[in-house]
Parts: C-alpha cells; sequence; structure tokens
C-alpha cells in the first residue's frame, strides 16, 4: 500500500458522482490532505501477483482497452473502466463482456493521507481536478453507452501560480481529458472515449499513489 490507508470494496453506494472530493487534514499554511476518493470501476482480473496481473493487463490493453493495476491487501486488481454510478458501470461492464472480456463492477473507496504537505492553494486545486474528473467520468461512460455525447462538462478552474512535480502527471491528466473530450464532441470517434477512460483510469492510479 503506497499510503496511510487501503482501497476497499464498499457494499454501500453513496449518492455521488463517480469520483468524489478531498478534504484537507486541518487548517494551516501548508499540510497534508485526506484523500477520500468513491470510484465506480469495471474490473478486468484480479491476481495474487503482480507479474500474472501485468501480464494480463497488457493483453487487455492489445485488445483496446486502458487499464491500470491497484493493489488492495494482497491482490492485485485490473481496472479497465470508470463510470458515475454503479448501475451505470454494470452497463460498461456488459458492453465489455460483449467484446470479449471478462469483467466485474464494483465500487471503491481510496483514503489515507497524502505523502506530502500542500498550500491551501494547491489543496484547492488538487480538489477541482478530482470534481473535474467526476464530470469526465459521466461523460465518457454515457457516451459509451449512447446515454449522452452533447452535454458540456461543468468544470471548475484549475488555477495555481506553480504546480508541485509530484502533482504534474495529474494536471497533465486534467488537461488530456478537457482536450480528448473536445476532440471526441467534433469527431465522435469511439476512440476518444476509449483514450478519455484511459486518462480517467490514470488519474485514479496517481491519486492513489500520492
Amino acid at each position: 500500500v503506497l499510503f496511510g490507508g487501503e482501497a476497499k470494496e464498499v457494499v454501500k453506494v453513496p449518492n455521488s458522482i463517480s469520483v468524489s472530493g478531498s478534504k484537507t487534514a486541518e487548517p494551516s499554511a501548508s499540510k497534508k490532505m485526506i484523500k477520500e476518493m468513491n470510484a465506480f470501476v469495471v474490473q478486468g482480473g484480479v491476481y495474487s501477483s503482480e507479474t500474472a496481473a501485468k501480464q494480463r493487463a497488457s493483453l487487455i490493453e492489445d485488445d483496446g482497452l486502458p487499464s491500470i493495476i491497484l493493489k488492495q491487501g494482497d491482490k492485485y486488481y485490473i481496472y479497465i473502466g470508470a463510470a458515475s454510478s454503479l448501475e451505470e458501470t454494470k452497463k460498461l461492464a456488459l458492453l465489455y463482456k460483449e467484446q470479449g472480456f471478462e469483467t466485474y463492477w464494483k465500487e471503491i473507496r481510496i483514503e489515507g493521507k497524502t505523502k506530502n504537505a500542500y498550500t491551501e492553494k494547491e489543496a484547492e486545486m488538487i480538489d477541482n481536478m478530482i470534481y473535474n474528473i467526476g464530470q469526465y467520468t459521466k461523460l465518457a461512460a454515457g457516451a459509451q453507452l449512447n446515454t449522452r455525447s452533447d452535454i458540456k462538462p461543468k468544470l471548475k478552474p484549475i488555477q495555481v501560480e506553480s504546480i508541485p512535480q509530484e502533482l504534474q502527471n495529474l494536471y497533465n491528466l486534467s488537461e488530456s481529458m478537457n482536450k480528448t473530450w473536445s476532440a471526441y464532441q467534433s469527431s465522435q470517434d469511439a476512440a476518444s472515449l476509449i483514450q478519455l477512460q484511459k486518462c480517467i483510469l490514470q488519474f485514479i492510479d496517481e491519486w492513489y499513489k500520492l
């Protein structure tokens, strides 16, 4: 486990978007953040060996879907998609199953504290990025399931004078999501939705490790 807490499967499904925000641990000029994230994900496999998980993830990517591997407890879980609710995640999982993938749908919760401390503005930037990924998750899964594709995301501004090095990947992924969704709206190319799912999963992975 890469931070003070584990990602856990949650039985109860909250009334929230796919990724919920985080909050700061205590008021101060620079502090660690309490990581709180719920994500509704499509699982593409679970293994006791990291090597086996990586081999399976590679095959999944060769077949056209993105993947990340998270170590939860003593198992390595492969996640290949995300949606805005458990019901929508089930539909996405069944769609992938029709394409030949072994799938399972569930909610995971990532919690713990960040390794580094952040200023109030940096913490606000992180919170806004997490909010925005929830918006893009709704859009990506909705378009894949043909339930919505013309909605503009309601995004929060990402404003900070300088970005700490360990947050650079999160910021870059946020920017990539914006560009990828714009590209999809112009082209209606399904490959853009897969790329958007890839960015979403990589963002979850980065947040998990932060």
